[in-house]
């Protein structure tokens, strides 16, 4: 199968790092590309006037602004500009100055036989345009961020609107998009979920999960980038209001937001029981997974956190938010627990009970059951086979 994807969701350039941009699409891309399917990436690339080089996010954009193509692992891909003016919706001119670059490229390869598309603005508005050149299906899969987008203005939506009849397959990242998507309006029957999934090296040997059941919760973990929708001020206050003398937190990570939280650790008096650790790499994550006992991030907005998957297939007491992207893959009370992203009282019951569960052999059970079902390689096949469908 040859697949075109249209995005701005993946990495920049081929040594760009998970901690910079998201890797969940690249991995679906990559198994693709292992199988033999020929799988072409435009990573639509936002860039800004240099008048606006003052600013640090419009600097290193443009350090990319030229188009060029590279090899990520087995996946092809092409940078292709398009100029963005600070909080301005992307004009025309630019979709279209965009578009004619993919168009001249398309002249040249075998025409593909579906268009993927990630993320509306701009890149759906891209791949409308290229749609109606090659006339092949579209499918679209929408994030969080599609639907802050649409909920946000009423010509984001009329926009969108004019598009959608052009779109063969709509998909979501989560059931809680999909859900949230006909709350705002939009209602459609025929439609799929693209979750991530984990490798299958990242679940636990049932001996050690035997052990982590049996033991005394003491630990609990974070690993995510230190910014504001993780949230982290508020498992912070949450857990300063625990009574539990031995229970310690870790927080791998780094991030714009460190400062204020080492700020605000010092002002709760917890120095002595939180450990900032840093960004780890994602073998050093597991491996934190594996020995701790709770994992929480109630971070929102969230799409859908592979790490909540990787937390549970450790054999974690995992903590997520309600509303977001893991509500579905975790039940509340069943393999793991839900809570209000910004509720500290909530979230100090939600850790206590993790800490002190009663029934911690079943959750975790649970917990690992679910995981084993998410694979990598299972749901990318998934993913593939919906294309499939389209194409035929």
């Amino acid at each position: 199968m040859n697949i075109m994807v249209i995005t701005t969701l993946y990495p920049t350039h081929k040594e760009q790092q998970r901690n910079e941009i998201t890797h969940a699409l690249h991995y679906f891309f990559d198994d693709w590309a292992k199988q033999g399917h020929k799988v072409q990436v435009v990573r639509i690339q936002p860039t800004y006037p240099s008048v606006f080089n003052v600013l640090k996010k419009s600097k290193m954009a443009n350090a990319f602004k030229t188009v060029s193509s590279f090899k990520k692992d087995n996946v092809n891909v092409t940078r292709v500009p398009i100029t963005k003016i600070p909080k301005i919706n992307y004009g025309e001119a630019s979709i279209n100055k965009s578009y004619k670059i993919i168009k001249n490229y398309l002249d040249e390869i075998d025409k593909p036989d579906v268009i993927l598309c990630h993320m509306i603005n701009p890149s759906l508005y891209i791949a409308e345009l290229v749609k109606k050149y090659i006339d092949v299906p579209l499918v679209v899969t929408l994030h969080q961020t599609d639907l802050l987008y649409l909920d946000s203005k009423k010509k984001h939506r009329s926009r969108y609107d004019k598009v959608l009849r052009n779109i063969d397959q709509l998909c979501f990242r989560s059931e809680s998009i999909r859900e949230t998507y006909n709350k705002i309006g939009f209602i459609v029957d025929q439609t799929s979920i693209v979750s991530s999934g984990i490798d299958e090296d990242a679940i636990i040997d049932l001996n050690k999960l035997k052990n982590k059941k049996n033991r005394k919760s003491k630990e609990v973990f974070i690993a995510a980038s230190l910014i504001k929708l993780k949230n982290i001020d508020v498992l912070l206050r949450s857990f300063s209001k625990l009574n539990d003398k031995d229970i310690v937190l870790k927080i791998a990570g780094s991030g714009p937001e460190k400062n204020k939280l080492l700020k605000l650790v010092r002002q709760l008096g917890i120095e002595h029981k939180v450990s900032f650790l840093g960004f780890l790499s994602r073998k050093e994550v597991l491996k934190y997974m594996e020995e701790s006992d709770v994992f929480v991030m109630v971070s929102s907005p969230e799409t859908f956190g592979l790490v909540y998957l990787e937390a549970m297939a450790k054999g974690c007491i995992t903590i997520g938010a309600k509303g977001e992207g893991i509500d579905g893959t975790i039940v509340d009370g069943e393999n793991g627990y839900l809570c209000s992203p910004r509720n500290v009282n909530e979230l100090k019951l939600k850790l206590a009970q993790s800490i002190h569960n009663t029934n911690k052999d079943k959750m975790l059970t649970n917990a690992v059951s679910t995981a084993k079902k998410m694979t990598q390689n299972q749901i990318s096949e998934d993913y593939l086979r919906t294309l499939k469908r389209i194409k035929r």
